[in-house]
């Protein structure tokens, strides 16, 4: 078989598996275990001291949560991937308080790994050792005095809390209350969560991730506020759990599905009549009111559900789709003003808020690149200022390899990768993230994180290639055409590819496998080859 029939046949085989996994709601899923320890050991824990009657459950995710600790002793965010700090913490902390007893063999062991990992003082982020101390604090591991505090007079000043917590916001102001505080600052805390609360219709979704709400409800629990959310969380958590004993991370049904859909469209699908429940579906879930408690406009896509938190990245993605398969699109349309609005003062783009100088949150090089490719593909001028200026700062975030940051995925690949394409259809030029990315492609053709001894992966490959290709790199070049064997290669017999957990909910503490990002991209590698080479 020729290379052009070997690489039609896998083109065919990988779009049926992705049209294969569409819902009738039009959502593309294909992970079928979406099982968290996270998500589980915050449940847990949140049931263990709120809900008296869910002994039942508590024991339940008890038992899935001591299957799931590793040889180690740590645990990691979902099944395959190593033990992490988050996971950890929150798995011991939630298997000491749920079960009053903290001379374990699982407690001990989880804790014993932390000691060996360098224990709080190692996290990498601020932020994250705070809510580890947190958590600890919980259990009597650290002195409460010790976890660092958020003052509730921040929440005053709306505009500055938005900036200084963005996404996590609503979980900074349920750990800013003192038990019984009622005064002005306590009072505008509480109404930031009720805010959020309120736009997702009282179901205690609070963004539908289990642990980010569990800490909501613990903070509120404790200082005695807000008993309506506290027993709404209670009630979702409840109403989630599965079969197994376990919850969910929060769900990514627009996430899944745009990557998916983008990578049917780079294929050939864009028109396919298959593909159109899925279109419907991202239109449907576009947001139509403001997010008061973010102050952003309507116009927005969320990771999740219509009424969701507005997020940058899935809105960036969306909108460049809908303007790639339907020129002219009214979402699309809202999307590109939303992102307009959306621009930080130097050119970047930011998760929720803009400004933001929460770590982890705030402008990010994968992010603005995703919007630049956004407006473009919406019709947008590179001539234009957005655009102008968000290359200007893109140029500034290069580092003295020639790499480029993601926030949300495993660096430097996927950031250096997701620029350069960027660059290169807004002024042409590829820099020294060109020569990096062909520098780092291992023997095999593959790509992973940049590092020599780190397996290549679909993901990081599939970025790559496609980089490349966009920057000019011919498609007879050896590089695109041993990427292209080692993408053809891996592919499986039922038309998937394999996943790797490069993507990162919390940098280096919260790492996880997406597969609708592992199909979509190496159908978007592949398929953009393919036209080159024609």
């Amino acid at each position: 078989m020729s290379e052009t029939d070997l690489l039609d046949d896998a083109i065919e085989r990988g779009a049926a598996a992705v049209f294969a996994a569409v819902r009738t709601d039009g959502v593309i899923r294909t992970d079928v275990d979406w099982s968290s320890t996270v998500s589980t050991a915050a449940a847990v824990l949140t049931l263990s001291i709120v809900d008296d009657d869910a002994g039942d459950l508590v024991a339940a995710g008890i038992r899935w949560l001591r299957k799931a600790q590793r040889p180690d002793g740590g645990w990691g965010t979902v099944s395959g991937v190593d033990s992490e700090m988050l996971p950890t913490v929150m798995t011991a902390v939630a298997l000491a308080v749920a079960e009053r007893r903290d001379v374990d063999s699982a407690v001990l062991a989880g804790r014993a790994w932390l000691d060996r990992y360098g224990g709080l003082d190692a996290v990498p982020s601020r932020a994250i050792r705070a809510l580890c101390a947190f958590f600890c604090s919980l259990a009597g591991w650290v002195e409460p005095a010790a976890v660092p505090r958020i003052p509730a007079a921040l929440f005053l000043f709306p505009s500055r809390a938005r900036r200084m917590f963005a996404v996590m916001l609503p979980v900074a102001a349920a750990l800013s209350l003192k038990p019984g505080a009622r005064g002005p600052a306590a009072r505008r805390a509480v109404s930031v969560i009720r805010q959020m609360h309120e736009h997702e219709g009282g179901t205690g979704e609070l963004g539908g991730d289990p642990w980010p709400a569990s800490m909501i409800c613990l903070g509120l629990h404790r200082a005695g506020q807000a008993p309506e959310v506290v027993d709404a969380i209670r009630r979702r958590l409840r109403a989630t759990v599965n079969p197994d004993g376990s919850w969910d991370m929060m769900p990514l049904d627009i996430t899944w599905s745009v990557f998916a859909a983008a990578g049917l469209a780079e294929a050939g699908y864009g028109a396919d009549p298959r593909l159109a429940p899925t279109l419907a579906m991202l239109r449907s879930r576009q947001g139509d009111r403001p997010f008061t408690a973010f102050a952003s406009p309507p116009g927005y896509w969320s990771y999740g559900t219509g009424h969701g938190w507005p997020m940058a990245l899935e809105t960036a993605e969306v909108t460049a789709l809908l303007s790639r398969v339907a020129p002219g699109d009214e979402a699309a349309a809202r999307g590109l003003a939303w992102l307009s609005r959306q621009q930080d003062r130097r050119g970047s783009w930011s998760l929720c808020v803009p400004e933001t100088t929460a770590p982890n949150i705030g402008a990010d090089p994968f992010m603005t690149a995703q919007a630049v490719c956004a407006l473009l593909e919406s019709g947008v001028d590179t001539a234009d200022r957005r655009v102008r200026r968000a290359v200007a700062w893109l140029r500034r975030q290069e580092d003295a390899e020639g790499r480029f940051e993601a926030m949300w995925y495993r660096n430097h690949t996927a950031g250096t990768a997701v620029v350069l394409e960027a660059l290169a259809r807004a002024d042409g030029g590829a820099g020294r993230a060109k020569e990096w990315l062909l520098g780092t492609q291992h023997a095999d053709g593959s790509w992973s994180d940049g590092q020599p001894g780190t397996p290549g992966t679909v993901e990081e490959t599939a970025w790559a290639l496609r980089a490349l290709l966009q920057a000019g790199l011919p498609p007879g070049d050896p590089a695109a055409r041993a990427a292209v064997t080692w993408l053809l290669d891996t592919q499986r017999p039922d038309g998937t590819w394999p996943a790797a957990p490069v993507s990162e909910w919390i940098r280096n503490c919260y790492r996880y496998f997406n597969t609708a990002i592992t199909q979509g991209l190496a159908l978007r590698a592949l398929g953009c080859y393919r036209k080159a080479a024609r």
